[in-house]
């Protein structure tokens, strides 16, 4: 499995000139506390996405054994993850993708996804949840047997699409040949502006190709860190662990 960890961002309402992965729980910087997370799963290969204060990210990250990729521009999700294309070894073992900014994500809940990704022969699989107050995450969109056909983010959603509550937390395993086949592709044409990643999943379904899901019931294990509010509030559920 590779793995691929977005960690470019700058993260402009944490109100702080420090990289957002490089804020800390408990005295470890987010970005660690991720990779601490899927080093027991014995990935192949992990790539670092950096772009904002990227020597201190990897100074951060010095002692693992991580391959470095920049983002020289801020364009999105799927632009991060294509710059990491021409680093990876591996196309036939699949990658899995994550926030740095996600570090309540525990080891278990990620082995559920790879084992349902494996044991269904999906070519995606995804974490979802539910959320009282879904705000500003994507939301996950269903056909009429209940698969996952599409993700919106909240800017593009209708009002309708608004108040569905399921919502993507960002954390992905893709086919990686279809996973690039599809980014190579992609157009930012959207409110935003952006390459968004998470117009693979309505690639994957437009193709016929399997997606499968596991939907996490605390949907606080699936934070991302965006404020210090949430940062502090993350910091008092860690220290209940």
């Amino acid at each position: 499995m590779n793995v691929i960890i977005l960690a470019a961002g700058k993260g402009t309402r944490m109100k702080s000139d420090k990289a957002k992965v490089l804020h800390t729980i408990h005295g470890v910087p987010m970005i660690r506390q991720i990779l601490d997370t899927i080093l027991p799963l014995s990935p192949t290969n992990i790539y670092v996405v950096v772009g904002h204060q990227a020597a201190e990210v990897k100074q951060c990250l010095a002692d693992y054994s991580v391959t470095f990729v920049t983002q020289e521009e801020q364009l999105g999700t799927g632009h991060a993850v294509l710059q990491a294309h021409p680093h990876i070894e591996d196309h036939s073992i699949p990658s899995l993708i994550l926030s740095g900014d996600t570090p309540l994500i525990q080891t278990d809940t990620l082995s559920q996804l790879i084992q349902s990704y494996e044991s269904t022969q999906a070519k995606g699989a995804l974490l979802t949840t539910s959320h009282p107050e879904p705000g500003a995450y994507g939301r996950i969109i269903r056909d009429e047997n209940h698969q996952i056909k599409a993700i919106k983010e909240a800017k593009d959603c209708s009002v309708e699409e608004l108040t569905i509550t399921e919502i993507n937390p960002a954390m992905y395993l893709f086919d990686t040949q279809i996973l690039f086949n599809c980014l190579t592709s992609l157009t930012n044409n959207n409110a935003q502006n952006e390459y968004y990643l998470t117009d693979i999943v309505d690639y994957l379904y437009t193709n016929n190709h399997l997606i499968t899901d596991i939907n996490v019931s605390d949907h606080h294990e699936l934070m991302g860190i965006n404020t210090q509010e949430e940062l502090d509030f993350a910091s008092s559920l860690m220290a209940k662990l």
